[in-house]
């Protein structure tokens, strides 16, 4: 369970962001939140079992960051479904698989996707339609995946996902982490 959560009593925050670092999340533990009626962010840093339906999510989700997840199952078709999602970062094998489908009318609102250090993923289709408002991309450390969407140009989102990781850990610990998941350095 993640302990911070169970504290709070959420139906009085009005906007928040959640960050939360453990070695592994239930399915349950998301249902807390999905009474949550404000704009959030909800950053994830731990071993997901499996991600609920996208109704037991916070529907006002803005920005949803999940590093070292190991999900199993492609989170895209629960994640589309998040309609005020902006923001969406998947590192450090988030995501397990090979292949990611983002259907048609997913993520009305996504407009900055980062995939990094998805070392699995070999296919990311994206049917005609889905992220419509996406302008942002950012893919690296993805050795796998066959190059992706046409007229979007990549960054190299290294830095952001530096900053983001550093929020849940020393600068040493994060070291420490990528040096072990990789022979390469890429900070």
């Amino acid at each position: 369970m993640i302990p911070q959560l169970a504290k709070f009593n959420l139906k009085y925050l009005q906007t928040s962001s959640f960050r939360f670092r453990t070695n592994s999340f239930t399915k349950d533990e998301f249902g807390r939140m999905s009474s949550y009626r404000y704009f959030c962010t909800l950053s994830l840093f731990g071993r997901i079992e499996k991600l609920p339906e996208y109704k037991n999510l916070p529907q006002q989700l803005r920005k949803l960051v999940l590093f070292a997840s190991k999900l199993e199952e492609d989170p895209t078709p629960i994640l589309e479904k998040l309609q005020h999602l902006i923001v969406l970062i998947l590192g450090f094998d988030a995501f397990v698989g090979r292949e990611m489908v983002c259907s048609a009318g997913g993520f009305p609102q996504l407009k900055h996707l980062i995939l990094y250090r998805m070392s699995n993923l070999e296919e990311w289709k994206v049917v005609e339609g889905a992220m419509s408002h996406l302008s942002r991309l950012g893919i690296e450390i993805c050795p796998k995946l066959k190059p992706v969407l046409q007229g979007i140009p990549t960054y190299d989102p290294t830095q952001h996902v530096y900053d983001e990781a550093s929020r849940y850990s020393s600068p040493n610990e994060l070291w420490l982490y990528m040096l072990n998941k990789s022979r390469r350095i890429y900070i």
